[in-house]
């Protein structure tokens, strides 16, 4: 019995010595539609009730994983579902509920699915690689967990093979090429630069505004939600986030980089790289995109054949995609959610074990003009928002083998530089 086998055993016995109404969480790549069926073949259920999140799971890679493991006769016992298409609907009854990615169900309007099963399932597993605490909460109060191993532990124990996080900081163009309209009529160009250091300075105000607000008003034992000035200041907060984020993810400084980034790459064979992008415009502009309104229908098989070695997406193969020697992943661009980013990160854990996955998370800088000690000002660089996003998302991995990579204008960097063989770059 090989590692991944031991902990799939530990995960089935803990549900099995449980009351039989429990969930799993177990990182990407540990097996959880293993454990799923090793629970179906010890229960031997007659009726089986399968929810999940996206239709590609539901119809595809859940009836392959069935096959894989001879095991169609009990695929013809069960109801494939997703949360989207039950939450609001009469259930029946069934002796077996599995309920796969269940974080998503772990919300206001889906959490009915919880209910729903608790009610009608005489047997429910629930299971997921990752959930937030706030999630993890709710999940509890149906479904206790009973067993858990995240991707770093699946890590640490030489499960899965290792990731390297790269995060390369790029400074914004300079170049006044975007067109802002004015409120009196006819418009003006700005830089991306321009356009960044406004809105954070922006936001940077709104925030002591508010703040001190908020603190006012707690003072005197009021609720701040009730005054207009604190209800002005949050919307000027909230709207300011809004546009900070929007710039981030509208980027032609980060698809420079990209670009300038899979050259490297593809200069070896064999290297397959996933490309993540917030928006679909943005993964439009970089090779192979493969997203809900995107021509190609086929890019998962393209990808895992080798007829792509390249592949630009949004969110469709986050969730439940064996991917086939993707050994580089790029963040384009953040969403913000740190359930996608460790599903992100789960399809660079398919590699052998002892190799090494780089997710590569570029970093936006700006310059901004701030006030020295002696009252004169100086144009300095600065962070965006983007590194509190990548420290927040990779907080639950060991980064002690993690690289900063600061790049210039001209987007100097080697091949030896992005592999860590060569210290000229590296931050």
């Amino acid at each position: 019995m090989d590692k991944r086998e031991r902990i799939q055993q530990e995960a089935r016995e803990a549900w099995l010595n449980s009351n039989r109404k429990t969930s799993i969480i177990a990182g990407t790549g540990t097996g959880k539609s293993k454990i799923a069926l090793d629970i179906i073949r010890e229960l031997n259920p007659r009726s089986i009730v399968l929810l999940t999140n996206s239709e590609n799971l539901r119809d595809v890679n859940w009836k392959k994983e069935f096959e894989k493991f001879g095991m169609l006769e009990y695929w013809d016992r069960t109801v494939s579902r997703t949360y989207q298409a039950m939450y609001d609907k009469e259930w029946e009854e069934y002796e077996l509920g599995i309920l796969d990615e269940v974080d998503f169900a772990c919300s206001p309007e889906y959490g009915k699915c919880l209910v729903q099963a608790s009610r009608h399932c005489t047997n429910v597993l629930a299971m997921t690689g990752f959930c937030t605490e706030e999630k993890e909460e709710l999940l509890s109060s149906h479904f206790p967990i009973v067993y858990r191993i995240s991707t770093q532990d699946a890590q640490d124990a030489e499960m899965l093979n290792q990731t390297e996080f790269i995060f390369i900081e790029f400074p914004l163009n300079l170049s006044k090429t975007i067109e802002q309209k004015k409120k009196a009529g006819g418009s003006f160009k700005v830089s991306e630069n321009d356009q960044y250091a406004y809105y954070d300075k922006e936001f940077q105000k709104a925030m002591i505004v508010k703040n001190s607000l908020d603190k006012k008003y707690r003072l005197l034992g009021q609720d701040p939600s009730q005054h207009k000035d604190w209800q002005g200041a949050d919307w000027k907060f909230k709207i300011t986030a809004v546009k900070r984020k929007s710039i981030l993810n509208n980027l032609d400084s980060s698809v420079a980089v990209v670009k300038k980034l899979l050259e490297l790459i593809h200069s070896e064979q064999n290297n397959k790289v996933l490309i993540f992008s917030a928006l679909t415009k943005q993964a439009d502009k970089l090779p192979n995109p493969f997203h809900g309104n995107s021509k190609e229908d086929d890019g998962i098989a393209k990808l895992n054949s080798g007829e792509f070695k390249t592949m630009a997406v949004v969110k469709k193969v986050n969730r439940g995609t064996n991917l086939v020697g993707v050994n580089y992943i790029i963040k384009e661009s953040f969403d913000g959610s740190e359930t996608d980013f460790q599903q992100t990160h789960g399809r660079l854990t398919r590699l052998p074990v002892g190799e090494v996955g780089r997710y590569i998370i570029l970093i936006p800088m700006f310059q901004a003009l701030v006030r020295t000690e002696t009252g004169a000002f100086k144009r300095v660089m600065l962070s965006t928002q983007a590194r509190s996003w990548a420290t927040k998302m990779t907080a639950t991995f060991d980064t002690s083998r993690s690289r900063t990579i600061t790049l210039d204008k001209d987007l100097r960097i080697t091949l030896n530089d992005l592999k860590g063989n060569s210290t000229v770059a590296a931050g």
